[in-house]
């Protein structure tokens, strides 16, 4: 399933984070895209549409109190659109902060690049 039209930053007051897969902006010139996420609950994401070879994605979760997971290899999206995990297991973004993926076109996957600290403070949507 594909939530919503391509947008780059996300914030609701009233529900969590979709489950499921996550479109992204398609225009061929940008390689690069930055989601924004302040779930109000532990959420979850099981892929990305979107992707070509070598395109770069920061996922960011900015709330103070919730965590948003990154399915590996999850049913709940199309093959083409799914995050593959080195470790196999799911990737967890911890509170404040975010996570790198790069977009592989021989496994057609979106690979788990990194996850770090966010750098800035509390973000108010």
């Amino acid at each position: 399933m594909v939530f919503g039209t391509p947008f780059r930053s996300w914030c609701s007051a009233s529900e969590p984070a979709p489950k499921g897969t996550f479109q992204l902006p398609s225009e061929p010139a940008r390689d690069t895209s930055w989601l924004r996420f302040n779930p109000l609950i532990d959420s979850s994401i099981s892929g990305f549409d979107g992707g070509f070879g070598g395109r770069l994605l920061l996922v960011s979760n900015v709330s103070a109190t919730k965590t948003l997971t990154l399915l590996h290899q999850s049913a709940d999206s199309q093959a083409i659109n799914r995050i593959l995990v080195s470790t196999s297991l799911d990737l967890v973004i911890p509170v404040l902060n975010e996570a790198r993926l790069v977009y592989d076109d021989i496994t057609r996957r979106w690979r788990g690049v990194s996850v770090q600290h966010a750098i800035w403070p509390i973000s108010i949507c």
